[in-house]
């Protein structure tokens, strides 16, 4: 049996596969909005508060597991 691939959303926990910008791999981030070839995502400090918005094309995300 073939695993189903998720198809990335908004409201996805998602983490980078590949540092972005000042942002290494593993960290987390919340999906916001969804493109056609990218997704723009939000990366969120301990207390809630927006740290940046960075856009990614999918293959550069994974689905967290939380």
């Amino acid at each position: 049996m073939t695993p189903v691939k998720h198809a990335l959303s908004e409201h996805d926990t998602v983490l980078l596969r590949e540092p972005i910008g000042e942002w290494p791999a593993g960290t987390v981030g919340v999906v916001i909005s969804a493109y056609l070839d990218a997704l723009l995502v939000e990366v969120v400090g301990t207390h809630g508060e927006t740290l940046d918005t960075i856009t990614v094309r999918p293959e550069g995300l994974v689905l967290s597991n939380s």
